[in-house]
């Protein structure tokens, strides 16, 4: 048998171990159960890879992301490792194929997400293997209070169940101690040994600037130093807004979001690989299981949802050890927009329950039935139908996921794609002579960009609300363009699909968690107020607020941050009075709230709510209850 280090020589290329890999490597060659906390950039990957090339059998790899499995099966066979992988979509056969490989060949690692695990087949051919060990990556997603939660991963336990006797290493680098240790109670493993390296990045500089202008700002980072980057963005939308804005003003880069299709979420992901363009501009979805060793920049144009996200954002950048900046920029305007995205569409539990009823009305779904049973959705006709705001509605879903009510099928690879295969030309001649396709057709070239170079998914429900046509005249518009030959289009009217896991008992399917829902909400509302105080602290070192909200006690200050040097602007910005009153007015008009309520939202400052509180009581929009409380006038 090779030794791990002549194996990390033969096909990494390395000939020594970052600690504490030897470490975890050491235990699992033990046939000890394994729990490893490591930051982002600490080599997590090694740790099962290279302990399970050491031994005979195949290596199981339980993974909650798609494009996670893809990466690494791809790095392993590139290295001339026989790595596979399961993904959703794929027919009887072919899944039967790998398992068959998985059992008879020389395959060393396969990839399943917790989902697949569950199957019955893939089940009784695991039984068949000679499984040399079970990895687990993103462990955090076992917690409910873990920032990626996914309920499957409360059902590993049934690895023990296939194979009592094969050792099980469970690895993340984003877990508060609240997280760590959901992930050793859930996994119920037998003993295990809990290694933990300390969070902190000591190359990363931790920035934090205010800008009035925020582009101006952008552009001024990107051209002092032309190096490779990843500026991150909380939309879609954004990722193609503020690239073709950098295109536009000489600096070249490239977006990239989930909704795109696999094979060009590919070509953005080499171009940037081999640094033919040195700028991304992305979606969270982009960064998960690349290492990309210099990465000097990482740059968050919008506040992240929570800690946990940013700190494995930042963690992008500087995994050769070498001087890197994180920077977050942000204005008043962004406090606004965290509350809007992540905490105004967290629903309550009343309302939980009223879309609930409303979904399984939609699917004509009678009293204790529904369960195990598969429905296309189509979001926008159903938020239409019953005049729900989307983002609640879909983070409903996630949530009724979240509690095993309902499992949500995000089909991204069955989203309408079109390409004008015309000159523009031909194109506007066509609509001078079909006026009554203009609308439609005008209002995708609008929203979408590279249309006549490339097939680009298209979003229906977006497009038939922005022209104000229905979406059958709109795919009448699209069948007809085909039909002459000015389009290539690939037509899904559903990317969702839910399975109902549990039969229909209205108030009660969701009230046996009603405690659960209502914590949830507090809990999004912590999370969404620790990235507040963050960015608002000027007084302590960037890195220790963010290794102590991580739990780590030897906290000392990095020298490096925007703190530490003096950079950040301590003056009180000017903040836009009539943000501050809505916000207020908004809230008074939900309950009576005293000061210290307003202030614990953590949306704007202490001064900002005192001053506005006097202002709005001079002009006598509210006024002060007996109870102290300040309450609207009526």
């Amino acid at each position: 048998m090779k030794t791990p280090l002549q194996i990390l020589e033969k096909y990494w290329g390395y000939t020594s171990f970052r600690h504490p890999q030897d470490v975890l490597i050491k235990h699992v060659l033990n046939g000890d159960n394994v729990c490893g906390f490591l930051p982002t950039g600490g080599g997590k990957s090694i740790c099962f890879q290279i302990p399970a090339l050491c031994k005979d059998g195949i290596c199981i790899v339980i993974s909650p992301l798609v494009a996670l499995m893809q990466d690494q099966v791809q790095n392993l066979n590139d290295r001339g490792i026989a790595a596979t992988y399961l993904k959703g979509g794929m027919n009887y056969r072919d899944v039967n194929r790998i398992l068959d490989n998985c059992i008879y060949g020389k395959i060393k690692f396969l990839y399943i997400s917790p989902e697949r695990l569950q199957q019955e087949l893939v089940q009784e051919r695991i039984k068949q293997m000679n499984v040399n060990l079970f990895a687990i990556d993103e462990a955090h997603c076992i917690s409910q209070w873990g920032h990626d939660f996914r309920p499957a991963f409360r059902k590993l336990t049934v690895l023990k169940e296939l194979k009592p006797k094969t050792n099980t290493i469970a690895l993340t680098a984003t877990a508060t101690e609240e997280v760590q240790k959901d992930i050793l109670e859930l996994l119920e493993l037998d003993n295990p040994k809990v290694v933990k390296k300390s969070f902190k990045r000591a190359n990363i500089a931790l920035k934090v600037k205010f800008a009035f202008d925020k582009r101006y700002e952008l552009l001024q980072k990107l051209q002092q130093k032309k190096e490779t980057s990843i500026i991150y963005v909380r939309s879609r939308s954004a990722t193609k807004e503020l690239s073709s804005f950098l295109n536009q003003n000489k600096i070249p880069s490239l977006s990239y979001n989930g909704g795109m299709e696999h094979k060009e979420r590919k070509k953005v992901l080499e171009k940037w690989l081999d640094e033919s363009v040195q700028t991304v501009v992305a979606t969270s979805a982009f960064g998960m299981g690349i290492d990309k060793a210099n990465v000097r920049q990482v740059i968050h144009f919008h506040l992240p949802e929570n800690l946990e996200s940013y700190f494995q954002e930042v963690g992008r950048c500087g995994r050769d050890g070498l001087a890197s900046t994180a920077t977050i920029l942000y204005n008043e305007s962004d406090f606004k927009r965290l509350k809007q995205q992540f905490i105004d569409v967290i629903p309550e539990l009343n309302e939980v329950i009223e879309i609930y009823k409303k979904l399984t009305a939609f699917f004509k779904i009678a009293y204790g039935e529904g369960e195990n049973e598969t429905y296309d959705f189509d979001l926008f006709s159903f938020c239409k139908k019953y005049n729900f705001n989307t983002h609640l509605v879909y983070q409903t879903l996630e949530l009724l996921e979240r509690l095993s009510i309902l499992s949500l099928n995000k089909s991204s690879n069955k989203q309408t794609s079109i390409q004008f295969i015309c000159n523009q030309n031909q194109l506007f001649n066509f609509l001078d002579h079909h006026p009554s396709y203009a609308n439609a057709i005008q209002t995708i070239l609008r929203t979408y960009g590279g249309l006549f170079d490339n097939k680009v998914n298209i979003d229906f429900n977006l497009i038939s609300h922005l022209a104000k046509v229905s979406k059958e005249d709109l795919l009448k518009s699209i069948h007809l363009l085909e039909k002459q030959a000015y389009i290539n289009a690939e037509i899904y009217m559903h990317d969702l699909s839910i399975t109902f896991l549990v039969p229909k008992e209205n108030e009660r399917s969701v009230l046996m968690h009603a405690k659960y829902i209502k914590k949830y909400k507090l809990h999004k509302y912590e999370k969404a107020k620790a990235v507040v105080e963050f960015v608002r602290n000027k007084d302590v070192c960037k890195s220790r607020q963010l290794m102590q909200y991580f739990g780590e006690e030897k906290l000392e200050d990095c020298g490096i941050c925007s703190v530490c040097l003096g950079e950040e602007d301590k003056q009180n910005h000017k903040i836009e009075y009539v943000e501050v009153s809505e916000f207020i007015l908004e809230k008074l008009s939900e309950n009576e709230l005293d000061a210290r309520k307003l202030i614990e939202f953590g949306i704007f400052s202490k001064t900002e709510i005192i001053a506005t509180l006097k202002k709005l009581l001079a002009q006598q929009k509210i006024k002060l209850s007996l109870k102290n409380t300040y309450k609207l006038t009526k």
